[in-house]
């Protein structure tokens, strides 16, 4: 009789450890399921940013902001840049500066208080007006070009083309400013 006992028992274990086999195979699914949605989630999530200066519609993720996006920001940041007067350089570079990268906040401040003395010392205004803008998503830049017109006090200088590139960094789905250069373009025919 005590055979039977156990070997009832025995059978319900068995039983029970099948059941329990069987949901922890289905939980390690779950598990491995939701780590995949959330990953999927993390990395597709759209993230709705607006530019000061919005032109047309753009999408921004947490992996890569899209080319339109990084074409408004290069306008907007370049434009706050170059078109200056004494009256609102320094507002117009403190704007600039929040969006730079933190590792180049020294070096960018000591660049522009020497553009700052040189604006207000030589009552220089400019103004850039942009003709043609194209984003490289790979590399986080845009090259934007067009004419670059300035005064010193009453007189106006000639007009310049300028080609620019801007260099972004974009961190945790932060877009972050790390340069912006003249493209200097041979003229050697």
């Amino acid at each position: 009789m005590n055979n039977i006992h156990y070997t009832t028992a025995l059978d319900l274990y068995k039983k029970l450890t099948k059941i329990l086999a069987f949901v922890c195979i289905s939980l390690s699914i779950v598990v491995l399921v939701l780590i995949f949605l959330i990953n999927h989630f993390v990395n597709k999530k759209q993230i709705i940013l607006v530019p000061p200066v919005m032109t047309q519609s753009m999408s921004v993720s947490a992996v890569q902001p899209d080319a339109s996006y990084l074409e408004m920001m290069g306008m907007y940041l370049l434009q706050t840049k170059l078109s200056v007067t004494p009256a609102n350089v320094i507002s117009n570079y403190q704007i600039l500066k929040k969006y730079v990268a933190p590792q180049y906040n020294n070096i960018l401040q000591k660049n522009l208080d020497k553009e700052i003395k040189f604006i207000k010392s030589q009552n220089v205004s400019a103004v850039f007006y942009a003709n043609y803008q194209k984003a490289d998503i790979s590399n986080l830049s845009v090259v934007i070009s067009g004419t670059l017109n300035e005064s010193v006090g009453t007189r106006e200088l000639k007009s310049q083309d300028k080609k620019y590139l801007i260099e972004f960094d974009y961190p945790n789905g932060l877009l972050r400013l790390l340069a912006i250069n003249e493209i200097k373009e041979n003229n050697n025919v």
